[in-house]
């Protein structure tokens, strides 16, 4: 595997880690669960990039391009249900369906011009290892819809972004921020930069653009607690902190109680261990206090962390 596969992988990865970690936090939000769902999507479309090493044949590699290609049109559809989700937090069926109502139409049409319209009619692999796709006669109606499909997304989100406040609107700008970093440098690699200067070396950087999605989301979720997962990371990382420093006290008990009892010809370590736990069952009381004001000094508190649990 050269860069562009090992980037392609990590990318994917990452992608995958943060939309099930925002998921698992929070799984009873409908946002959370749309998020997730735009991870997925975003997955499959790093999958296409991922699965060209291991591609047998022309026609495989054309039909993972096409895939590609589709995948782009479902990313920008799930932009927009993520953008309803956050906006309308209760569950309504109806409002969901004149959201995706256009996108019931454009994705149909994608689908038709990617897989048999000639959206990709050849595959050229450079010595980059990236597939650089030859379009066909539906390269022009493909753009079309797909252009629709994200003016459509943009007049929402700019509408939403207006009428909202608080952290609806912190959310909002987020998501708007990554989206629009994932499509504007996604296209200039992919399209621009490529037909302005002849140059198609540069797409095999396209898996930035999806790490700086990433980025920007988990700088926000640490930061402003956007995608409401901010006080399960608070409490996370005061057990994490709360274990690591038990961990320590019963490594500084056992290691010298040990060495000594070796040292007097005993093979047991029985001691050791027993001392070693009865230090760390005393050390849960203090330790807890402090390690739950560093937590609370990273992010806001609302709840004590249950030291029992």
């Amino acid at each position: 595997m050269n860069s562009f596969h090992i980037s392609s992988l990590l990318a994917f990865t990452l992608n995958l880690v943060l939309g099930v970690s925002v998921y698992t936090m929070n799984p009873q939000r409908r946002a959370n669960r749309f998020f997730f769902i735009t991870s997925l999507a975003i997955a499959t479309w790093l999958l296409c990039f991922v699965l060209v090493p291991i591609a047998e044949s022309r026609e495989v590699l054309i039909s993972l391009m096409r895939c590609s290609g589709m995948s782009s049109v479902v990313i920008a559809m799930a932009f927009d249900l993520l953008r309803h989700a956050i906006v309308h937090e209760e569950e309504d069926r109806r409002d969901l369906l004149r959201t995706m109502a256009p996108w019931l139409f454009i994705l149909p049409i994608n689908a038709i011009i990617s897989f048999y319209a000639d959206l990709v009619t050849e595959v050229d692999q450079t010595k980059t290892g990236f597939p650089m796709p030859i379009y066909g006669t539906g390269q022009i109606p493909y753009v079309f819809t797909f252009a629709c499909g994200v003016l459509l997304f943009v007049k929402r989100f700019a509408g939403d972004l207006r009428s909202t406040k608080g952290v609806q609107r912190t959310e909002l700008g987020y998501n708007w921020l990554a989206a629009a970093l994932l499509a504007v440098v996604g296209l200039l690699l992919a399209q621009v930069i490529p037909t302005v200067t002849g140059n198609r070396q540069v797409m095999q950087f396209i898996p930035l653009s999806v790490l700086m999605y990433d980025g920007i989301l988990a700088y926000g979720i640490v930061t402003r607690r956007i995608m409401s997962v901010g006080e399960v990371l608070r409490r996370a990382t005061a057990y994490l902190l709360i274990g690591v420093y038990l961990l320590l006290v019963y490594t500084a008990v056992h290691w010298p109680v040990s060495f000594l009892t070796h040292d007097f010809g005993s093979a047991s370590d029985t001691l050791a261990h027993f001392l070693a736990a009865i230090a760390t069952a005393f050390s849960i009381a203090p330790a807890h206090g402090r390690m739950q004001r560093v937590a609370n000094r990273l992010f806001i508190s609302t709840q004590a962390m249950d030291t029992q649990a």
